[in-house]
């Protein structure tokens, strides 16, 4: 269910100000759409986006060429990963109201799963064993401490705002259970039929449409002079004869037992 993004109000820049640096060297820019409202608060939400997925980042060795805002006109579609890693395009928006952001812990789910597509393209076995991985070490940074862990300022609190969710924490930590696993590794073959059924209910969100239709454009975005070497609509790399496609999701809801009975939408095409 979408929320009011809860934000400190920030002073007008000028004109002749420059766009504010990245708070992280793993993420080269960072943007939001100029035109819609609320920009700067969007802005605000991407830096903090960025910040607590840094030590993610830096131990997966991950970069990102640009973070930036979208509102496509696919309600369904929350989430691109272009090239893997050259662009990644977050919804913060609900599709029925731009004046509303979508909870943090929706958006920071649908990080992690673009984040993934860094290393993986397809959604296959190794693709969600990989996310539950770094779902896990996404929640162990939360619980332990990031500040003593990574060397990062622990962003828990900032970002979730849900005291619901540090007890849903503390119960799976009372159950004696990994966070992001079970006690015991699946046979490989369950996680092929996982993986297959995944796939199978994919495909009933994708609905054949373009994944540039009502994606930004360069003028589109607020710090448009520091993206203007990364347009966000340039057709992907291809590699060997199969053009390495962008990705197409449903969010992942982080608060969600990863015990196997959540699912995960997606709404990728995967043609290898």
């Amino acid at each position: 269910m979408p929320i009011k993004g809860r934000f400190t109000k920030r002073k007008p820049r000028k004109k002749d100000e420059p766009n504010r640096p990245s708070p992280t060297q793993f993420i080269k820019k960072i943007a939001s759409l100029k035109k819609q409202t609320r920009r700067d608060d969007a802005l605000d939400m991407l830096h903090e986006l960025a910040v607590v997925v840094s030590p993610l980042m830096k131990e997966n060795g991950f970069t990102v060429g640009l973070l930036c805002e979208m509102f496509p006109k696919n309600a369904s579609l929350l989430g691109l990963n272009v090239n893997m890693g050259s662009k990644i395009m977050i919804r913060l928006r609900p599709s029925h109201n731009v004046n509303l952001f979508l909870p943090r812990r929706e958006i920071i789910g649908t990080m992690l799963h673009e984040l993934t597509h860094n290393r993986f393209s397809a959604h296959d076995v190794r693709f969600y064993e990989f996310l539950e991985g770094l779902k896990s070490r996404f929640f162990e940074i939360q619980v332990k401490g990031s500040l003593q862990t990574t060397g990062y300022v622990n962003f828990s609190e900032v970002l979730s705002g849900n005291a619901a969710r540090g007890q849903l924490i503390q119960k799976e930590k009372e159950k004696g259970q990994r966070l992001g696993g079970s006690k015991h590794a699946k046979p490989m073959r369950v996680l092929i039929l996982e993986a297959a059924e995944k796939r199978m209910i994919d495909s009933k969100w994708c609905g054949g449409a373009s994944y540039e239709e009502g994606l930004p454009k360069i003028e589109d975005l607020m710090d448009d002079e520091e993206a203007e070497h990364s347009e966000p609509n340039e057709k992907p790399i291809k590699k060997v004869d199969k053009p390495v496609q962008p990705t197409k999701h449903k969010i992942i809801d982080l608060e969600s037992l990863p015990n196997g009975k959540s699912i995960i939408i997606d709404l990728t095409n995967d043609d290898d």
